[in-house]
């Protein structure tokens, strides 16, 4: 919205201190976006407002009322997490075989001080390998590789991880024809070359927690390199 000056000047016009001081008054609730003294309330404590500091060896950003803390590597195409199914012995495309692998620069700890909203976004791109044909292995067949934001919530006394389902997203082998559980509907390119990505948004307790995107793979090998994993904390 364009900003209007409560006062418009005019040539020749002798210029009374109150029309000046509206005009600056107006310019300052517009650049702090229409924030008033009203909005503030009562009670404000300065440490609420405060600017915040930068936390050199966490990367993070931390303030009065929340934190910002991740990576965003885009201009760094050298890290690759690679991903392999192989460790799964005979069962490295059953459905029934989960055995998910962190990723390498997706995963922050974090220290709530309160309750609070936490907004986690990801974004990567994901390379998945056709098997191989030969005797004792799986085969090409579009396997589906699951990519999950899991959840460790260190407050409670038998810390378990929660894979979350509304985060899910999915790399497929690129040949033969749809032998998993999901069906890419395209092969190739189409199929083993995509972008995950998501934002989430949870809501957590006071305490510590772990924040880590995982994969279950199903594939002989896969690799991703993570454009950004960011997570921002606001304090209700």
């Amino acid at each position: 919205m364009a900003f209007v000056k409560p006062y418009n000047y005019i040539n020749n016009q002798v210029l009374e201190d109150t029309n000046q001081r509206s005009n600056e008054e107006a310019a300052k609730v517009y650049v702090n976006q229409e924030i008033v003294a009203a909005d503030y309330g009562t009670n404000l404590d300065y440490t609420e407002i405060e600017a915040g500091e930068f936390l050199p060896v966490t990367n993070d950003h931390k303030f009065a009322s929340s934190f910002i803390a991740g990576q965003n590597i885009s201009n760094d195409n050298i890290d690759r997490a690679y991903f392999t199914s192989t460790t799964k012995a005979n069962n490295q495309t059953s459905a029934s075989s989960v055995v998910y692998r962190d990723l390498y620069g997706c995963g922050k700890k974090i220290k709530l001080d309160r309750s609070a909203q936490v907004l986690v976004t990801f974004q990567a791109a994901f390379i998945a390998g056709d098997n191989s044909n030969t005797t004792g292995g799986d085969g090409s067949g579009m396997w589906e590789n699951r990519v999950v934001l899991r959840h460790t919530d260190y407050t409670t006394s038998n810390p378990t991880p929660v894979y979350i389902a509304g985060t899910r997203g999915y790399v497929f082998e690129g040949a033969g024809a749809s032998l998993g559980l999901l069906n890419p509907n395209a092969g190739g390119t189409a199929a083993n070359r995509r972008q995950v990505q998501h934002q989430y948004v949870l809501s957590l307790s006071r305490g510590e927690h772990d924040l880590q995107i995982a994969v279950n793979p199903k594939v002989e090998y896969g690799w991703t390199s993570a454009r950004n994993f960011l997570v921002e904390v606001f304090y209700l």
